[in-house]
């Protein structure tokens, strides 16, 4: 979990590299003044007592968009930023809206690392719809982002 260490100022980095099992955490929640909390499959316990800073905060923040917020403004519309090994922040704060739709999050206060998983054999359900009389059909598989965008720009 180098790609998610990495992003925390040094005392957290020794902290998390003690406290926390890689192997079952999913989320990691950052809140100003608060412990880190992590979350697994069956608990939520604060990792160590050392509270969050608004400058550790800005740090972490600093680090996952690599100084430069403005280049992830789409991503921000969404809600969260995908780091390096599939992992998603999604971040919190102050919300400016134009037509009902997110411009720009300001004042971050809080952020929630999901941890990306492989989950293997979950395409198994689908393997029956990809063979016609024992031969394997021309098939697209896309996710709800992309048919959203398609059926918008009327293709």
């Amino acid at each position: 979990m180098k790609e998610i260490l990495r992003l925390f100022p040094e005392s957290f980095q020794l902290l998390l590299e003690k406290h926390v099992d890689w192997s079952i955490v999913q989320e990691l929640r950052l809140r100003i003044h608060q412990p880190i909390e992590m979350l697994d499959s069956k608990q939520r316990s604060k990792v160590g007592h050392l509270a969050l800073t608004a400058a550790d905060l800005s740090y972490v923040l600093n680090q996952i968009s690599q100084f430069s917020l403005y280049r992830y403004k789409d991503e921000l519309r969404e809600g969260f930023i995908t780091i390096e090994g599939g992992h998603r922040v999604g971040l919190a704060g102050k919300v400016n809206t134009e037509n009902y739709k997110v411009e720009t999050i300001k004042n971050i206060s809080f952020m929630n690392i999901r941890i990306a998983r492989a989950s293997a054999g979950q395409a198994k359900r689908f393997l029956p719809y990809l063979k016609k009389e024992g031969r394997w059909c021309n098939t697209l598989i896309i996710g709800p982002r992309i048919l959203e965008k398609l059926r918008s720009s009327g293709n």
